[in-house]
């Protein structure tokens, strides 16, 4: 995408530093963060898009690197899992984009090179060693794909990407035919969580100590907490709660190496009763996924295993 005059800003300090670059309809931002965390792992691109005055146009980011991926990528499945995706040369181009929810990745016997999103999007490795991305498009006419009309509501669409190079820890015995399915590393994996789930900030004009629910290294490191609501409260709060917490462990590869310390345990074990800092859990009951029947009960201080790739709920009592 050619322009005239195009504006560059490059920013360094100790935090971060930013190069942003303008074009006619779109800039982009890549950053690198100066952390230990594993944000300091990846290169960060935030692309702006704008079409309302252009028609018949699509916009598409595309990544060129030296992996020799052949006609293989892996796309995610609802962020569940890993799938293999081919492209097809008798196809279309069309015809070999496949849905990214959160992330994708091409990888040979030397390296992975791993794309995280934060929205989802159209993705195709039409060619090897390239990822190539749909960020937006505007249609003056129907394209007769079902939509019946064109596309001629847009508005500013925003994208944002970590970009994660990896080694294997030893060389990998490369084959015509990859995996069916395949699983991000540890870091990769911590860093689509924080990409999918951003810190709400809140400020109060009240001034009160710190509070932490969870306590210290309560969950292992692959397993992530989906989600944990109030069901109920006794009397005001002081005769218990009753919450409803949701867990997912997710499947990684071990054959990639993990540069960064985490304050997370390694142990494949959950102990409910002490997974809270200041409360006790007097009874733990595991649910259907809905959290509307109960499957069993068990006691607080039994261990609790998850099986990789499990989704389970559980109901918990406190006091």
């Amino acid at each position: 995408m050619g322009c005239r005059n195009c504006r560059l800003v490059v920013i360094k300090g100790p935090l971060f530093s930013s190069a942003t670059t303008w074009l006619n309809i779109t800039s982009q931002t890549v950053a690198l963060y100066n952390t230990n965390a594993a944000q300091g792992l990846g290169v960060h691109v935030t692309n702006h898009v704008d079409l309302h005055s252009h028609d018949n146009i699509e916009v598409v980011l595309k990544l060129k690197t030296s992996v020799e991926n052949s006609d293989y990528f892996y796309t995610d499945l609802n962020s569940f899992q890993m799938h293999r995706r081919k492209t097809l040369n008798r196809f279309p181009i069309q015809g070999n984009f496949y849905p990214m929810t959160s992330a994708a990745f091409i990888e040979d016997s030397r390296i992975r090179f791993s794309l995280l999103s934060a929205e989802s999007h159209g993705i195709a490795s039409l060619n090897p060693g390239t990822l190539e991305l749909i960020l937006d498009r505007r249609l003056a006419q129907d394209d007769w794909r079902g939509l019946k009309e064109g596309v001629q509501d847009n508005v500013q669409a925003v994208s944002q990407f970590i970009v994660v190079v990896e080694e294997w820890k030893n060389a990998v015995k490369s084959s015509k035919v990859p995996p069916l399915t395949g699983f991000p590393s540890r870091v990769v994996q911590r860093m689509g969580n924080a990409m999918e789930n951003r810190l709400v900030f809140l400020s109060s004009s009240v001034s009160k100590p710190p509070f932490s629910l969870l306590s210290h290294s309560a969950l292992p490191c692959d397993v992530h907490l989906v989600n944990m609501r109030l069901l109920s409260v006794e009397g005001d709060g002081t005769r218990g709660l009753e919450l409803l917490v949701v867990l997912h462990r997710v499947g990684v590869t071990c054959e990639i190496e993990n540069p960064v310390a985490s304050d997370c345990t390694d142990s494949d074990e959950i102990m409910f009763s002490s997974l809270f800092r200041n409360f006790t859990v007097t009874s733990v009951d595991e649910m259907t996924l809905t959290g509307t029947s109960v499957i069993r009960h068990i006691l607080p201080d039994t261990p609790v295993v998850l099986n990789n790739m499990e989704i389970k709920t559980w109901k918990l009592n406190l006091i």
